[in-house]
């Protein structure tokens, strides 16, 4: 019996919020479906959610913010929503895809403007997920 509120207690606090019909393994596939739906991209972003930021506007000179998301309802998250190829094209932005140790990294530069969005996705219960937010000028 504890067994079974064990495995009742833990697929309640997973991190995982999505069905395995979300799990596309394949990196390309899942990002083509990650860039094209907001309720793919709020299905597959792990909560909280980091986010790192450059705030231009602080006074003498801009400063790094750091601010955690713990919902899709928290209105920074509105910020974080990844480009879809349309807004891509009309800024323009250029996308480039690194691997690391389990991770994939998807950077977005805007020429001429130094500055670099980040979407960090990790593997986890196989599925990908988003786990960071970067938006950092240099």
């Amino acid at each position: 019996m504890r067994t079974f509120y064990l495995a009742v207690l833990l697929s309640c606090i997973s991190p995982a919020a999505h069905s395995q019909a979300d799990c596309l393994r394949e990196f390309t596939e899942f990002i083509a479906q990650f860039e094209t739906s907001p309720e793919f991209q709020r299905r597959n972003t792990r909560f909280p959610l980091s986010t790192v930021r450059t705030d231009r506007a602080a006074q003498p000179e801009p400063k790094t913010v750091f601010h955690t998301i713990n919902s899709p309802a928290d209105p920074r998250y509105a910020d974080v929503v990844f480009p879809a190829p349309a807004k891509q094209a009309a800024i323009p932005l250029k996308q480039r895809i690194k691997k690391g140790s389990g991770a994939r990294f998807v950077l977005f530069t805007r020429p001429g403007t130094g500055g670099t969005l980040t979407y960090t996705f990790e593997m986890s219960a196989g599925c990908w997920q988003l786990i960071k937010f970067e938006d950092v000028f240099r």
